[in-house]
C-alpha cells in the first residue's frame, strides 16, 4: 500500500532562500555543550523558538549562542540533519536497507517533541513519517514510549492520538494486560474516547438512553459458578 500524502509536506519542507546560509551560529547542546555551527538564517526561518532566541533583547542575539542544555546531542544530530537534508538521518547507502529507520523510536519521539517546543512542526511531521515507516517495517508497536510521550506532551498532541491509534490497530485487545506497565491514566483515557468513537453508529450517536437500550443484558449475566464471571466455561456469546 502507498503511504498516504500530506498537503501541507512540500510547504512546510520547503527549503529557504539562499539568504538564509549566511552568518553562522553556535549551537551547544547537552551537558557536554557540544558545539554545532549553524546558520543563523535557517534557524530563524525554521524555528519560532530561535527566530526570537537571535533577534531582540535575548542573551542569545547578544552572544549569538544558543545553549541547549536539557536536549541530547542525539536528538540535535538529526535536527541539523534535516535542516540541511530535509532527512533525519543520513541515507543508507545500500539501496536494500534505504526504508530501515536507523534512529530508535524513544529518540524519534524526543525530535517530535523538540520540534514542537521550538516551534518547528515540520520536524515533528518528520518524526511522525519515520515513527510509522518504523512501526511498519519492524512490525512493532512503540509501547515503550507512551509513557514519555505523555509525560512530555499537552492533551490533543498528535503524537498521542499517533500512540492511541497504534494500539487500536496494532496489538490484539488481550495483548494489553501484557504492556500494561507501560500504559499511563491519560493514555487509558484517550483510548477509551478512541474506541468509544470508532463504534457504529445506529440511527444516531450511540450513547447515552439509545445506547442503554442496546445492552444485552445476556452478555453480562453470570451462567455457571456464582463465583466466577465465566463459571469455568468458554467465554459467553451473549445468545442466552
Amino acid at each position: 500500500m502507498a503511504p498516504s500524502e500530506c498537503p501541507h509536506e512540500a510547504t512546510l519542507n520547503a527549503f529557504p532562500p539562499s539568504t538564509a546560509y549566511d552568518s553562522t551560529v553556535t549551537v551547544a547542546v547537552g551537558p557536554e555543550k557540544k558545539k554545532y555551527q549553524v546558520h543563523r538564517g535557517l534557524l530563524i526561518h525554521h524555528g519560532t523558538y530561535f527566530k526570537h532566541a537571535l533577534h531582540g533583547d535575548w542573551i542569545e542575539a547578544q552572544d549569538q549562542v544558543i545553549t541547549l542544555s536539557e536536549d541530547s546531542t542525539e536528538v540535535f544530530d538529526a535536527i541539523y540533519s534535516w535542516l540541511y537534508t530535509r532527512r533525519l538521518y543520513d541515507s543508507a547507502t545500500d539501496s536494500s536497507v534505504e526504508t530501515k529507520v536507523s534512529l530508535n523510536f524513544l529518540t524519534l519521539c524526543q525530535i517530535y517533541v523538540f520540534g514542537h517546543v521550538r516551534g518547528i512542526p515540520a520536524v515533528c511531521n518528520a518524526a511522525v513519517d519515520c515513527i510509522i515507516a518504523k512501526a511498519i517495517n519492524e512490525n512493532v508497536v512503540p509501547t515503550n514510549c507512551i509513557r514519555y510521550v505523555y509525560e512530555n506532551t499537552l492533551p490533543g498532541s498528535n503524537l498521542r492520538k499517533l500512540m492511541v491509534e497504534f494500539v487500536i490497530i496494532g496489538l490484539q485487545p488481550e495483548t494489553l494486560y501484557n504492556v500494561r506497565d507501560k500504559l499511563c491514566e491519560d493514555f487509558l483515557i484517550d483510548l477509551v474516547v478512541s474506541v468509544s468513537n470508532l463504534r457504529p453508529k445506529c440511527k444516531g450517536p450511540l450513547h447515552g438512553y439509545r445506547a442503554l437500550q442496546s445492552i444485552n443484558r445476556c452478555s453480562f449475566h453470570t451462567h455457571g459458578d456464582p463465583q466466577s464471571d465465566q463459571g469455568g466455561q468458554s467465554p459467553h456469546n451473549g445468545t442466552g
